[in-house]
């Protein structure tokens, strides 16, 4: 049978619909020859759901998308730690202190991660819980030096020449 729509070929005898466009094939009882199938109601075992869980079941099976659905083996616990403590150090009143953690535990996590073999995942996260916590001790540190060199500025006496001053806060920022 031939689709009047698409022209391809139904290899199906009993199909009342085109598998490649959803035009309706054969007329039923109370149908427009024109009306196109609609997933979830018309087509046959055709559902939203089957479909899902068909293209999810081939995707499983596809080595380039399982890291879609999760990874094989599990994250090590200090790779998470070390990111809270990075995420902590950003909204937290203490950021020095979970800086601090973060870059230990993420080196650390980085050194389990290298040991277990293969058998132990989450570098990614402990990779980026030292770079989180390496900028913002970066950060930190800039803006101890900043309010430093204000408040030095501020005890100068007035005859200071502009153009030192200047110099000492682009010099220090």
């Amino acid at each position: 049978m031939i689709c009047r729509v698409c022209k391809e070929v139904v290899d199906e005898p009993d199909a009342q619909f085109c598998p490649f466009c959803g035009t309706q094939i054969r007329a039923s009882q109370a149908s427009d020859p024109d009306r196109r199938a609609h997933a979830t109601t018309d087509a046959p075992g055709s559902s939203r759901r089957s479909q899902l869980h068909r293209l999810l079941k081939l995707l499983m099976t596809d080595r380039h998308y399982r890291f879609w659905f999760g990874t094989e083996q599990p994250i090590s616990r200090s790779a998470n730690l070390s990111l809270i403590f990075a995420y902590l150090g950003i909204i937290q009143c203490v950021p020095l202190l979970f800086s601090i953690l973060a870059i230990v535990v993420g080196y650390h996590a980085l050194d389990e991660i290298a040991a277990s073999n293969g058998r132990l995942g989450g570098r990614g996260r402990a990779i980026a819980s030292i770079i989180i916590g390496c900028i913002q001790l970066a950060v930190l540190i800039g803006f101890i030096i900043l309010v430093a060199a204000s408040s030095w500025l501020q005890k100068q006496p007035a005859d200071l020449p502009s153009t030192q001053a200047v110099f000492l806060i682009a010099l220090l920022a």
